[in-house]
């Protein structure tokens, strides 16, 4: 358990995760010559799968929450200084990021129309999407958006 506690994995999700690595360690064993450092590798795997897993769902969120966000059709004073706010912040990414943010924010673009758009292959737009939101949301913490 000390290795589920140098990666910070919470105590419950560490419990799934040695019981996954023990379930392939089972499948495996007539393969695993050395089970020591097999058994610890699997879980230094497992425990970045995790952060992985985790931080996808928070870009997914993310994208989800600025997509309610920019649908909302309100035409408020509010509302059009959010929209504001968030173009001045997609300007300060990279230019491959203003790109497909603004199809995907501003022109309400899905994934497969942002690939089309771009003419990148839909697997990388995914990818391209993923980081930008990782970037955009970075940005919006450093200004604080979104804090009580």
């Amino acid at each position: 358990m000390r290795g589920l506690a140098r990666f910070r994995i919470p105590r419950e999700d560490g419990e799934d995760l040695l019981q996954e690595v023990m379930v392939q360690f089972v499948r495996k064993q007539k393969e695993i010559h050395n089970p020591i450092p097999w058994l610890a590798g699997a879980m230094r795997n497992e425990c970045l799968l995790y952060w992985r897993r985790r931080r996808r769902q928070l870009y997914v969120a993310v994208d989800e929450a600025v997509l309610d966000a920019v649908a909302d059709e309100a035409a408020t004073q509010e509302h059009e200084a959010m929209l504001n706010r968030l173009e001045e912040v997609i300007a300060t990414l990279n230019a491959r990021c203003q790109t497909v943010l603004r199809l995907r924010y501003v022109l309400g673009c899905k994934p497969a129309e942002v690939a089309e758009r771009t003419g990148y292959k839909l697997g990388s737009v995914d990818k391209i999407l993923r980081r930008c939101v990782a970037a955009l949301s970075q940005r919006l913490l450093a200004i604080g958006v979104g804090r009580s």
